[in-house]
């Protein structure tokens, strides 16, 4: 009898457990529209996360957004052990699953388990984690390897948003949670969270659930305490390697949302105040050699660049001042020789190589669009600075390998090639394919996980820049727009990859993203500049034009035959033919004129995904690394 009971009793609890935890790889798409805005719970703990900075750095959001959705002071950096959080992401649907996924460079130790439980606090789960990255060996980890992991979520259905619930915040159970005081936290009603989570009495700890809510709730925060040294390393980054121990959700949720300290409209209006007045600085190290105009005291001039550069700081996040005369140095005094492309130089400074780019006007709205941004497809923001006359530079990351548009169409400008014996370089199919789906993440981070959004409106050859090991990073913003729907007079970009509407309207959408993006692809397909020539003299209307080719190629039954002829002649036949026409049926659907029958990001990065998946156990080695051709 005590063995049946016993029997029985197991039963009953494997029952119950499936009520609450979902499907191990996520939660199915809904029915309402989607992508959505939503935010995940999360906690600051001990030893890497209790910086405000790094948990930025773990979800690829700006530090100011996290902090305006969690009710904190825009200049909070650190964190008490347990403090609540909102962290804003965007849902949307990947294939049938419902997921925000966040891109994680992989660190010494590191395994799917560890990040997704400790890291994550269990926000994913490691075998979602492994059907997001199908090409990855999880037992075989590289360092330095980017790894998606899909954050678990839901947009509300069309009946949840018929009954007024705006969104789901997915929220992790804790030791001692009970469903009415999860309801409780988060202002929510219980009918409502039993009801789309299918479950009864019985919750589990460690499992996710979506709590349904028609506001966001506010968090109550606790004063800030002193920062935590062991949090951080010299550069504000956290040291992921080896184990570390989860923190508890202990935050208490009250009331209706307010909002966070607006600072970012003063930090422009500062910036392009101090540009226009003439304010002159060489080097904020040593404000003794402030040269400008008389504006007051040499203490109040002290004060404003202390003022400029905590302004410029907390937007951005953790960018170094650098003084004019150490940037002079790194690039020789701007020597030619250093140049990359125009206003950009390449510098060394302590032994590190950066892209040094001259500013032209004002640059507050460079700014405003840089704090947002940080993904690993995206350059990097270092460093700041402004010499003596006023003018600003920006220090980049360095991207090895130059521009795409270099290996496509000049190698002659590759980086460190220059003097080479080689008439060209070749990226092989596999390369071209993971530009692609890089590109495409950097403009899906963009799109729909920056509020608001941000528009690139230059996506060209040249502004995607490819590091060490050929991953693409999407550069220059200084064209860049936040907001969607915008119309503008002043039409600016380059012939070739500027969307109909565009030329037409004037009309600014994410849409003009996937356009340009579109012409990238027919790029690395054909191996074709996206302005065609003969005779070195671009060709008339339409016919000029890249993008005008690919529709026709696409048509009929020998569109394979009229692809053979049109692909880059580098492959000499050698190349996966479905991979390809895969490919150039998504750029003939991103360069559509008419902008709504253009794919979303999400459908882009899905497919490419998917693309990329279906080669990696080819063992043809010309679908592999980069290859040299020498000349003959």
């Amino acid at each position: 009898m005590s063995f049946l009971f016993f029997f029985l009793f197991c039963i009953a609890v494997k029952i119950q457990a499936q009520e609450v935890v979902p499907n191990v790889t996520g939660y199915s798409c809904s029915d309402g529209p989607t992508p959505c805005d939503t935010y995940v719970f999360y906690t600051a703990q001990k030893p890497y996360f209790l910086d405000l900075g790094n948990i930025s750095d773990l979800f690829g959001v700006s530090r100011l957004i996290i902090a305006k959705a969690s009710g904190l002071p825009d200049s909070t950096n650190s964190l008490a052990e347990g403090q609540p959080l909102f962290i804003p992401i965007r849902c949307g649907c990947m294939g049938n699953l419902s997921q925000a996924n966040v891109s994680y460079e992989i660190k010494k130790d590191n395994t799917f388990y560890l990040v997704s439980t400790e890291y994550f606090e269990y926000l994913t789960t490691y075998q979602a984690v492994e059907v997001a990255n199908p090409t990855l060996i999880p037992e075989n980890l590289q360092i330095g390897v980017q790894v998606i992991f899909p954050i678990r979520c839901q947009c509300p259905s069309k009946a949840q948003i018929s009954q007024g619930i705006q969104m789901q915040i997915t929220y992790v159970i804790q030791k001692g949670d009970t469903l009415e005081s999860i309801s409780e936290k988060f202002d929510g009603n219980l009918k409502d969270l039993v009801s789309q989570n299918d479950i009864s009495s019985t919750i589990y700890s460690n499992t996710t659930l979506l709590v349904p809510v028609s506001k966001k709730p506010t968090l109550v925060q606790p004063p800030s305490p002193a920062p935590s040294p062991s949090s951080i390393t010299n550069n504000g980054s956290p040291v992921l390697g080896s184990a570390s121990s989860g923190g508890s959700h202990k935050g208490v949720i009250i009331g209706a949302s307010i909002g966070g300290a607006a600072m970012l409209l003063g930090i422009a209006l500062l910036v392009f105040w101090i540009l226009k007045k003439g304010t002159k600085t060489s080097s904020l190290e040593d404000p003794k050699k402030y040269a400008g105009p008389k504006i007051g005291s040499s203490e109040r001039k002290k004060s404003l660049h202390e003022e400029l550069l905590a302004g410029v700081t907390s937007s951005i996040g953790k960018p170094y001042m650098h003084s004019f005369e150490n940037l002079q140095k790194a690039t020789q005094n701007f020597s030619p020789s250093c140049n990359i492309q125009g206003s950009v130089y390449k510098g060394t400074l302590d032994g590190k190589d950066y892209a040094i780019k001259q500013m032209k006007g004002e640059v507050s709205e460079e700014l405003k669009i840089l704090q947002k941004v940080n993904h690993s497809n995206l350059v990097r923001l270092e460093g700041f600075c402004i010499n003596s006359e006023g003018q600003s530079y920006l220090v980049y990351e360095y991207a090895d390998n130059g521009s795409l548009n270099a290996w496509l169409h000049d190698p002659e400008s590759i980086p460190n090639k220059r003097t080479s014996d080689l008439s060209s370089t070749f990226l092989s199919w596999r390369t071209r394919l993971q530009i692609a789906l890089d590109m495409a993440n950097g403009l899906q981070y963009i799109h729909e996980h920056t509020t608001p959004s941000v528009v690139h409106k230059d996506v060209k050859s040249s502004n995607i820049l490819l590091d060490s090991k050929f991953r693409a990073k999407i550069a220059n913003f200084g064209m860049a727009k936040s907001g969607m729907n915008v119309l503008t007079r002043h039409i600016v970009g380059t012939q070739g990859y500027m969307a109909p509407e565009y030329l037409a309207d004037g009309l600014v959408t994410p849409k003009l993203d996937v356009f340009a993006f579109g012409v990238v692809l027919l790029e690395l397909i054909s191996g074709k500049e996206a302005i065609l020539r003969q005779g070195g003299v671009p060709l008339a209307g339409k016919a000029g034009l890249l993008w005008a080719q690919i529709k026709p190629l696409m048509e009929g039954k020998d569109r394979e035959e009229k692809l053979k002829k049109w692909i880059d002649p580098n492959f000499k036949g050698v190349y996966p033919n479905d991979s390809v026409l895969c490919l150039a049926a998504i750029a003939k659907a991103c360069v559509e004129e008419d902008p709504g029958a253009r794919p979303t990001l999400p459908e882009i990065v899905y497919k490419l995904s998917k693309a990329l998946e279906a080669i990696m156990d080819n063992s043809d080695e010309s679908f592999e690394a980069p290859i040299q051709v020498r000349a003959r």
